[in-house]
């Protein structure tokens, strides 16, 4: 059972754990947004339904990402996303850590501290962080800035959604997957419908 002690030290750190984690809650839904406008779905219910069907957030930013460098391609609009990609990898990076990583208290009477580090019982976490040349650890000051990082990259995320709200569906004529545009260099591979010439011979009884 945790004593008082423990309660009372590791106070600051689980409510700036908890914050950092519930933020993040904000990250995944700025990137639905995004993807939601990217897909020009027309029910909120069913674009939710797809974005959420993956479990990870890494395949549901997957997703997202896949539809923009179709749907903003020659817009003004795919450097930025990029950088939000790459800042929404890095956070999920840093939200992964603090998600796993195990509560440290100090048993120092005059020294009352508590901290996030990797687990110390994970000998394959233990040999990956060695190979780092880091040991990483969260002190609730660092949490609570974490939670505050993953803040401004949902607010981004929002105010990204919003500027490509009016931006129109990429034409299908422009599309490398239709019929008259295949890819350079290749022939078309589309499926096509079985004429009559080519509808294979039923054979005669007998």
């Amino acid at each position: 059972m945790t004593s008082d002690w423990h309660r009372y030290v590791g106070a600051e750190l689980y409510h700036s754990l908890g914050t950092a984690i519930s933020q993040w809650q904000n990250v995944e839904i700025g990137v639905y947004h995004v993807f939601h406008r990217l897909t020009h779905i027309p029910s909120y219910l069913i674009s939710s339904a797809v974005f959420f069907s993956p479990i990870n957030f890494k395949d549901k930013l997957a997703m997202t990402h896949s539809a923009a460098l179709f749907a903003l391609v020659g817009t003004q609009y795919l450097d930025k996303w990029v950088t939000l990609h790459r800042a929404a990898k890095r956070k999920n990076d840093r939200r992964n850590q603090i998600a796993h990583f195990m509560s440290i208290h100090s048993t120092a009477s005059d020294d009352l501290q508590s901290w996030l580090r990797p687990n110390l019982f994970d000998a394959k976490a233990a040999l990956y962080w060695h190979e780092k040349g880091k040991m990483p650890h969260y002190t609730p000051s660092q949490l609570r800035a974490i939670a505050t990082s993953f803040g401004r990259l949902s607010q981004k995320l929002d105010n990204f959604a919003s500027e490509i709200a009016d931006l129109p569906p990429p034409s299908p004529d422009k599309s490398p997957l239709s019929e008259d545009h295949p890819p350079s260099g290749q022939r078309n591979i589309m499926p096509q419908s079985p004429t009559k010439s080519h509808a294979p011979r039923e054979s005669s009884p007998g």
